[in-house]
């Protein structure tokens, strides 16, 4: 977890909040989520995936099942750990750390994104909302192919990732069962279902 939006790239936002527990019994609730680069003192970057943007927090948090789970192995003894990551280039990077109030800090420089990476990639998400509106609400992958295979005119990218539709999101809605009617019927029209709207603005043509 971060408390800096800026330390991440790949940023989502998180549809719902979620709730996170502090040891001090504070909750924070997690804003969304993104990929959180540190750069090592060997010139080489470690990458750890779907880190929640946390506002509120002092320090960034490193979970130990997160950070397994993204390939790193941490190896504890007595009062120290070692995290050992394997680099792009065949190579390891062993960080040791030392307990200090029952947690393990350790000395790594998270990369700050600018503020124009940051506005370019929301315009990316922009776009490919606005197209995919446009377009009657195709996935992502539909849009990619009208526009690698010119399909269509005049398509703008980049598309980056759908966020929340609210019209896909009703279309794939379904409603429960109606219940049972108790009322039956002997002689015809002697029960009609109807769907009424009115009055309209606009006159028919006839």
């Amino acid at each position: 977890m971060t408390f800096n939006k800026m330390h991440l790239t790949q940023y989502k936002e998180l549809t719902t909040p979620l709730d996170v527990h502090l040891r001090d019994n504070r909750t924070r609730q997690a804003q969304g989520y993104g990929t959180l680069t540190f750069s090592l003192p060997n010139n080489n970057h470690l990458h750890i995936h779907k880190v929640y943007f946390v506002p509120g927090l002092t320090k960034n948090l490193l979970s130990v099942s997160q950070a397994t789970e993204c390939g790193y192995t941490l190896t504890f003894k007595g009062n120290s750990c070692l995290f050992q990551s394997q680099l792009s280039n065949g190579t390891s990077y062993t960080i040791p750390c030392f307990k200090t109030q029952n947690i393990y800090p350790i000395s790594i420089t998270p990369i700050k994104i600018s503020n124009a990476s940051h506005q370019i990639h929301d315009a990316g998400i922009q776009n490919t909302l606005k197209w995919h509106l446009r377009l009657g609400h195709p996935h992502l992958q539909a849009l990619h192919k009208i526009r690698t295979h010119n399909l269509a005119d005049g398509i703008i990218g980049p598309f980056t990732h759908l966020t929340f539709c609210e019209g896909c999101l009703f279309g794939k809605m379904t409603s429960n069962p109606y219940p049972h009617s108790t009322q039956y019927t002997k002689n015809p029209l002697q029960l009609i279902h109807t769907d009424l709207c009115g009055s309209m603005p606009t006159l028919s043509l006839t």
